[in-house]
This record gives structure tokens, sequence and C-alpha cells, in this order.
């Protein structure tokens, strides 16, 4: 548990080779623990999200090893529905998008709101362009009236990206009346005054 440990404060401090390192560590010592396992592999994909500099053929390595991490932890994880939800959004990375697709609608099948992995999935739809695959995850989300940072940093993402400027307007106002010095917002309500 000390490596796992301190492999996730390494992450949260994003120094990431080390935590890595540690968690890979700490899942030789621990080769049956599912969460290790998963826990590592949706810190590389968020890691490779944050980070899209990193080289195609180091990004293709780490996103394999992350989808053998979750097929492996999936055999005994508690939570197979949130293993397959993290190895879809893996496939997507990796350009598997049949897999990834097929993968999806077991998890929507399982658990139709899964707010997060939506937030995730509008994220992966707006980024790949395709805005009406977003915009059905994004409305899924906000129908369910669910209030939260991260609900309303993405809808501003979203909004931003469809040019809805005062959609995106609305919730950078509902994210610096929760958070007053999140940057994105206060820099976005500057440039559309």
């Amino acid at each position: 548990d000390g490596y796992f440990l301190e492999g996730e404060k390494n992450f949260a401090s994003r120094k990431y080779s080390e935590g890595v390192n540690k968690v890979n560590e700490a899942i030789r010592l621990a080769d049956s623990n599912p969460v290790y396992k998963l826990m590592l592999a949706i810190n590389v994909y968020e890691m490779l999200i944050a980070n899209k500099q990193i080289s195609s053929e180091n990004r293709f390595s780490l996103l394999r090893q992350a989808a053998d991490n979750i097929i492996s932890a999936k055999r005994n994880h508690y939570n197979k529905n949130r293993c397959d939800a993290v190895l879809s959004l893996i496939y997507f990375e990796m350009g598997r998008n049949d897999e990834a697709e097929r993968i999806k609608k077991e998890v929507l099948g399982g658990d139709p709101v899964n707010i997060s992995y939506r937030l995730s999935l509008t994220m992966h739809y707006t980024e790949a362009n395709d805005l009406n695959s977003a915009k059905d995850q994004l409305e899924a989300v906000l129908g369910t009236n669910y209030n939260a940072m991260n609900v309303w940093s993405v809808a501003a993402y979203y909004y931003e990206r469809t040019n809805n400027i005062e959609e995106a307007k609305k919730y950078c106002h509902k994210i610096l009346a929760a958070d007053p010095q999140n940057r994105y917002a206060a820099e976005f309500l500057i440039r559309h005054k």
C-alpha cells in the first residue's frame, strides 16, 4: 500500500514518471490487487489527455499497458462496469473506435446515468470534433440536474467549441461562483465581454 499511496501522491503532484514507477512497484508486489491496476490505468489515461506533447510511440505504448492493466483488473475487480468504462476511453484514444463504441453501449446499458463516464465521453467526442455525439452525452448529464464543477467545466468547454458563447458564459459564471480563482472561466469571460 505504501508504494501505491506514494504513487498516487506523485500523480496528484504531476510527477507522472515517479507515479507510474511507484504504482508499478505496488502491482509487482501485489499482482492480484485490481484496484492498483485500475487506478494506474486511470492515472495514465488522464496524464495522456492532459499532455498531448508525448510522442505517439510512447503514447501508444502507455495506452496499451493501461488497457492490459484494465483487462487484468477486470477479472477480480468488484466494479466491472467501471473497468469497462475506462477501457473504452483508452480504446478511443488508441483509435480502436469500433471496440470502444461496443464497450460504451454495454457500460451505459449497465448504468445509464454514469455521469463521470458521460462527461469523459463528451470531452472525447468534442476533441474528436464529433459534436453530435458530444451533445448527446452532455445533454444526458444535464438532464439529471446534477450540479457540480466538473459538469459546468465540460459544458463550458463544449459550448465554447460549438461557438455557443452565451451558454458557455452561463457555465463560466457558475464555475467562478464556486471557484473565483478559476483561470479558464475568468479568461473566457474576459475574452467574451
